[in-house]
């Protein structure tokens, strides 16, 4: 009896170190698919490590750290906005009234804000700012014609 149960232990340690064996093999192989072991240089140029969300956040956190007292009203602008895949980044655009009077009940002027964000590491990269100003224009005629310029 005492050489069937020494065999049936050396099966049993042997049928653990398989186990071990297996299960260690399976999780250094998820790993290694998962890019853990790579160092970086084989990743693709314009991956992305954030999101259109995130490069809002960041650029609303920095529009409102920059204009802390003036800024009256900030509305982001969703048609506008987009990634840019050729440059890698988000370009997030906002319409923000301002008031640069300190005195009370000053008006306010509307700008339109460019914010620009890389999409690897989530850093802005470019803040602009244009006074949004509406023009009406009038079509130019000649006096001496028609609208296509033929004598009347």
């Amino acid at each position: 009896m005492a050489i069937s149960e020494k065999i049936i232990r050396h099966q049993k340690l042997w049928l653990l170190v398989i186990v071990l064996v297996i299960i260690a093999l399976s999780v250094l192989s998820t790993l290694w698919f998962r890019g853990v072991f790579s160092s970086g240089e084989n990743v693709h140029p314009n991956y992305q490590n954030i999101t259109l969300t995130d490069a809002v956040i960041v650029c609303e956190k920095e529009i409102r750290s920059v204009h802390k007292q003036r800024l009256r009203h900030l509305t982001l602008d969703n048609l506008s906005s987009r990634y840019d895949e050729a440059a890698n980044l988000y370009r997030v655009f906002f319409v923000a009234d301002l008031q640069f009077s300190k005195e009370a009940g000053a008006p306010s002027s509307a700008f339109l804000i460019g914010c620009f964000v890389g999409a690897k590491r989530g850093n802005i990269k470019g803040l602009e700012l244009f006074e949004k100003k509406e023009n009406t224009t009038e079509p130019i005629q000649k006096r001496d014609g028609g609208i296509f310029g033929w004598p009347l």
